[in-house]
């Protein structure tokens, strides 16, 4: 088991309302370049089939030598010792990805050349390929809260988070490693391993049919509840978080007051984001909302993601459907009781926003 690279291995997490900020980083052997990650891992470790991301820069200046932290390089060549263990793939000037091929271990030599000084650079990362000791799986629509259960809709994505651990519970380097244990899959079909903002994904597609999802990992045990319900099922509906925050704390976006609201000053539209519910659970499916009206006028109107440009925007570039939000014309302080209609549903079901007053 390599281990040197733990110790030059960090990661930090930021979050704002609208980005967020993975900044990991493992400086080279010979302290020449610092290498950014693409995704969630610790270490020097590779699950089998997942595939690593690195962007390098300058790391001299971190040790008082020439030039400052973090100025760019280009990349002119990439290469690995056992090129069946780690493969070396899609190099271009600024990252290149390295493919956990097979088990194994491999010397991974980058040459760079400072943009600015001209200067050639040369340092190595040595990576072992692994096979998981232990996954943890859960619904990406449910991570910050820890449940285990969530609904679907018949022909709707399914989207599973995940985690790839070794014996010691350190996470690996997983986005694209596959922890499905073939043949074992039901109630949806398997569409591909990949990565996310939020790390390793396993992407499903709902069966037609209402029933059950399940299947069994290649790797232990999971303990979730997966149920593909009708349309016809659905009984209301709920505000979800309209960003999910990397410290799992369950925020929704709140709603104040439009202040400059008046004859000649029509309300400016917040955003907010919706989902169909069956007896109050929330259903994981981003079910795109066809109409809405409001039923407290003097409290709020809204509109679709259809009708406003800029919460369709807005939408688009927090990676969500954008049928899914709407726009809120904040009036008066209160509830704010709007009927919305689902594709797909109906009758329109009821949800109350409180619109507070300016802090």
């Amino acid at each position: 088991m390599l281990t040197t690279q733990m110790k030059r291995y960090t990661c930090a997490i930021t979050t704002s309302l609208f980005a967020l900020n993975l900044g990991c980083g493992i400086s080279g052997d010979d302290r020449q370049l610092r290498f950014g990650t693409s995704g969630f891992g610790a270490g020097d470790e590779i699950a089998i089939g997942a595939t690593l991301r690195l962007s390098a820069t300058d790391m001299r200046a971190e040790d008082g030598l020439s030039g400052e932290a973090g100025e760019e390089v280009e990349l002119v060549s990439v290469t690995s010792s056992d090129p069946l263990a780690v493969a070396v793939q899609n190099v271009d000037a600024s990252s290149v990805s390295l493919l956990g091929a097979s088990l194994g271990s491999s010397e991974i030599e980058f040459t760079a050349t400072n943009q600015i000084t001209g200067e050639t650079l040369v340092d190595t990362l040595t990576f072992e390929v692994v096979v998981p000791d232990a996954i943890e799986i859960w619904p990406s629509c449910n991570r910050r809260d820890g449940e285990r259960s969530a609904l679907y809709l018949p022909g709707y994505p399914i989207h599973l988070d995940f985690r790839a651990m070794n014996a010691e519970g350190r996470v690996l380097f997983g986005e694209g490693y596959d922890p499905l244990e073939p043949g074992t899959l039901t109630g949806a079909t398997f569409e591909r391993s990949g990565g996310s903002v939020w790390g390793p994904r396993m992407y499903l597609r709902a069966g037609d049919a209402s029933g059950d999802v399940s299947f069994e990992l290649n790797v232990g045990e999971h303990d979730l509840d997966l149920e593909v319900i009708a349309a016809s099922s659905i009984d209301g509906a709920t505000t979800i978080p309209l960003y999910p925050s990397a410290s799992d704390t369950d925020e929704h976006y709140p709603i104040y007051v439009d202040e400059e609201y008046g004859e000649y000053n029509p309300p400016s539209r917040q955003p907010i984001r919706v989902a169909p519910t069956r007896q109050r659970d929330a259903v994981c499916s981003s079910v795109a909302v066809t109409s809405v009206s409001s039923l407290t006028p003097l409290v709020c109107d809204a509109v679709t993601s259809d009708e406003d440009e800029a919460t369709r925007d807005l939408a688009d570039s927090l990676n969500i459907v954008p049928g899914t939000m709407l726009g809120i014309e904040a009036k008066a302080v209160g509830a704010c009781e709007l009927d919305v209609t689902f594709e797909g549903a109906a009758t329109p079901a009821r949800v109350s926003v409180q619109i507070l007053e300016q802090p």
